[in-house]
Parts: structure tokens; sequence; C-alpha cells
């Protein structure tokens, strides 16, 4: 997989950490949400990030119970819609910082709209927010990255039934193991 490779090519030079990759879906179920959370992993990376925004959101609680070190989140959109957005990632990376809860934080440092009180219409200190969050937000224009032309090629592959029972089986339980 594309992420076997590029871990591989990171880690080529020094011992590799324990890393999980999974679907936030997959953690709904109770036996994979304790099976990573006694594995222990050393990094955990959310890809697409954007996913754990609504911090009030089952897959998202349990997602933020896995213990790690090391906490990579990854997103195609970096820019979030408005700033309190970045709240759920920010407590996910630093733990209860700004408030003891979303709750609190969204009472502390945001305005909310006087008829519909669960609707943010802005923020009480909104250059505070921009200086808590700026550590990790960090956008990178592609045109810097130097990369090649896109390529995309579809490939057919006929699987044994060996291959097709071990796919149905990661498919269902929505977990890769790097090692």
């Amino acid at each position: 997989t594309q992420w076997q490779e590029e871990f591989d090519r990171f880690f080529a030079d020094s011992p590799a950490p324990n890393l999980a990759i999974t679907s936030y879906e997959s953690l709904l179920n109770d036996e994979r949400l304790r099976e990573f959370i006694s594995w222990n992993p050393d990094m955990i990376v959310a890809d697409e990030c954007e996913k754990i925004k609504n911090c009030q959101a089952k897959s998202v609680r349990r997602f933020k119970k896995i213990p790690a070190r090391f906490k990579i989140a990854l997103s195609a959109y970096p820019n979030p819609n408005a700033l309190h957005e970045l709240y759920s990632c920010y407590e996910w990376f630093y733990g209860p910082r700004l408030s003891k809860n979303w709750y609190e934080f969204r009472a502390r440092e945001c305005r909310t709209h006087p008829i519909f009180p669960a609707r943010i219409i802005g923020y009480f200190d909104e250059p505070k927010l921009q200086r808590a969050f700026a550590g990790m937000v960090y956008h990178i224009d592609k045109s810097v990255l130097n990369l090649p032309p896109v390529a995309s090629k579809i490939v057919y592959v006929t699987l044994t039934t060996e291959e097709r029972t071990e796919y149905a089986r990661i498919k269902k339980e929505g977990i890769i193991e790097l090692k």
C-alpha cells in the first residue's frame, strides 16, 4: 500500500515505531477499540483529520481514547471554515489546555447567536485562538514540493481464493498494521 511504502521510506535508516492506521468508523467496534488501546501504538496518524472536528461524535470520542506518544493529523483541507473547527484536533494533540471540554470552550471563547445558542457567530478573542492553533496548522503549497505529474493507471487483478478471503477480512476489520 502507499502507506506501507511511505512508512518504509521514512524509517529506512532507523527503527520504525508501531504505527496505527485505521478508519474512524472501525473504532465503533468495541473489540477493535480495546485492541488498539491495549496495543498502545507509538504513533497515530489521523488521516482526513477534518473527520475529528466534531468532538461530540461517538467515533471521535473513541478515537481520542487511543494513547500514543506521537500524533500526526493530515488533511487535504487545512483551512477550516471557522476557528472552532480546530478545537477537537487541538484537544487531541494537547489535551484540555484551552478548556475542560467543548462546552466550556464554546462558553468561554465563542460568541453565540442570541436565539440559536448552538450557532457560533464569532470569538471573544480571535487573535488568542489563532495563536493557540497556529502551532498545529501548516499549509504546504504543492508547487514548492516539486511533485511529479499525477499519473493514473487502472490495473485489474484477479485474486486467489486466499487473497480474496484476506482482503475481505481486512476490509471488515478496517485495520492495517505496519511493522
